[in-house]
């Protein structure tokens, strides 16, 4: 099966795969084998990675890879070419129940694994023109930074996968984190001084004292270059999240993890007997 240009699945299910990785059994490392998705052979984001110790940083505004020479550029080339890439994608779901009268709010956040299919045609343009003008830059000698960001197409497939849309009675709104892959040579943009509401509630005039002579100096010191990635979005069977309104009947498998890469199962034979954890994330509500 041909792999799509991004796959999309909970982050627990990743976890359960590499801890049955190599005995052949278990139904999600089934699913994964039939998406046409070998997890023992993509290129994982992690500083911990081989291939990536010398080029990858984790910052808060995402995943940074560093580039000084030509020779690097074209080093990492070669692995974003030769293997789809996996990426660790934080997202939070808030939902406003009767806005009107904000009866209800409710924050869900979980993490998913996003793969990446460098591959595909679709994918594969834009990465080349995101190289290209790193190399242009590269040439003339200056200082650049290229964010690729994901986190449209994610959230997008989740509200679409969820069939969560707003309407008179009700706001959803969703945030990803991790989600930008940074090709620089100099430091990533602060996005911190991006136009948000808390700016003007609180920091107003800090905003705008600071946030300008920030983006001046941005625009003197380094050429700041921004991709969207667009490209036709799949995920696995069982990759939506579980409803808490579902028939007391039926029996699932409830996987939680840690942020520091711990998992257990639980088989559940009464959804009613769930926490508020879910099978890849937790729920939060407020009155």
């Amino acid at each position: 099966m041909t792999l799509a240009g991004v796959t999309v699945f909970p982050w627990a299910e990743y976890m359960v795969t590499c801890r049955n990785s190599g005995t052949g059994v278990g139904q999600t490392q089934t699913i994964l084998s039939n998406a046409g998705i070998d997890m023992d052979h993509v290129l994982y984001l992690s500083p911990e990675t081989e291939e990536l110790k010398n080029f990858l940083d984790i910052h808060q505004m995402g995943y940074i890879l560093r580039i000084q020479t030509m020779d690097d550029l074209n080093d990492l080339a070669v692995l974003l070419y030769g293997k789809p890439l996996l990426m660790r994608i934080n997202l939070v779901h808030t939902e406003v129940s009767s806005k009107y009268s904000a009866d209800k709010i409710s924050i869900w956040e979980g993490d998913f694994a996003c793969v990446l299919n460098t591959g595909h045609r679709q994918v594969r343009s834009q990465l080349d023109w995101a190289l290209k003008q790193a190399e242009t830059h590269l040439n003339k000698g200056n200082r650049f930074s290229i964010e690729i960001e994901l986190g449209d197409v994610v959230e997008g497939w989740y509200l679409q996968s969820l069939d969560l849309f707003s309407g008179c009675d009700d706001f959803h709104s969703t945030k990803t984190r991790n989600s930008r892959l940074i090709l620089t040579n100099h430091t990533p943009f602060n996005h911190c001084f991006d136009c948000r509401p808390k700016w003007w509630l609180c920091l107003g005039p800090c905003w705008l004292f600071t946030a300008p002579m920030y983006y001046v100096y941005r625009r003197l010191t380094c050429t700041d270059l921004k991709l969207k990635i667009k490209a036709p979005v799949t995920s696995l069977p069982g990759a939506r999240r579980k409803s808490m309104t579902s028939d007391s009947s039926q029996s699932c498998m409830v996987v939680n993890y840690k942020k520091e890469g711990t998992v257990s199962c639980k088989l559940v034979q009464n959804l009613s007997q769930m926490s508020e954890l879910s099978t890849y994330g937790s729920v939060a509500e407020q009155s």
